[in-house]
């Protein structure tokens, strides 16, 4: 009788906290993430470009920097509108408007151009090589 009465604890001990535990594993979700890649005009990735997140109704930043495969990722982002930016010397700026919903996870490549100045410069050096 003593080993019916153990198994009947464990399992209502058990039944107690299977709702407990169902509970807390749900989570609200409100907010939303994004991440993407940054190459350059031929395809290369683009290492160490800042990338910033500002959500333009509250004008709230996150700043990130890219790694070595030129990848960046914001992932804890409330919801809103966003324009993304990212700079590198030698490279004109380029921004993205997006809107964050609950939960999205947006990726978002990002191809960089030559900035003028540059582009100017090289032309001329390209030039001078060719004369």
């Amino acid at each position: 009788m003593s080993l019916r009465w153990l198994a009947s604890i464990s399992v209502a001990g058990c039944c107690a906290f299977l709702p407990a535990a169902r509970v807390t594993a749900q989570e609200t979700i409100s907010q939303a993430s994004v991440s993407g890649r940054v190459t350059d005009p031929q395809g290369g990735v683009v290492p160490g470009a800042v990338v910033t997140a500002r959500q333009t109704e509250t004008n709230v930043t996150a700043e990130t920097i890219t790694d070595q495969g030129g990848r960046f990722r914001f992932p804890y982002l409330r919801v809103g509108p966003y324009q993304v930016t990212v700079r590198l010397q030698g490279f004109a700026d380029a921004t993205r408007a997006l809107t964050l919903t609950v939960g999205s996870a947006f990726d978002l490549p990002v191809t960089l151009v030559i900035a003028a100045r540059s582009l100017a410069r090289y032309r001329r050096r390209k030039c001078r090589t060719f004369r």
